[in-house]
């Protein structure tokens, strides 16, 4: 199976840090500017892990060209 390039882009509810993912980069938990560290992602290609409530703005996937996946509405 080959593996997809995912990029997410979320935002932290608490400090309202936009953060961008990537699925390349495995067991790497991206954290928000927090103090404590409110909320984290750790994106791969087959998984997502959570850290608190981050909200999702949007979820790229690459074929030819970046496309936007699903988009969070308000």
């Amino acid at each position: 199976m080959k593996e997809k390039h995912v990029k997410l882009i979320w935002v932290c509810d608490v400090c309202n840090w936009v953060t961008i993912s990537d699925s390349r980069e495995h067991h790497v938990m991206d954290n928000c500017r927090c103090e404590k560290g409110a909320c984290g992602v750790d994106l791969e290609f087959y998984s997502c892990r959570f850290s608190g409530r981050p909200r999702t703005l949007a979820v790229l996937e690459q074929g030819k060209k970046w496309k936007v996946k699903r988009q969070k509405t308000k």
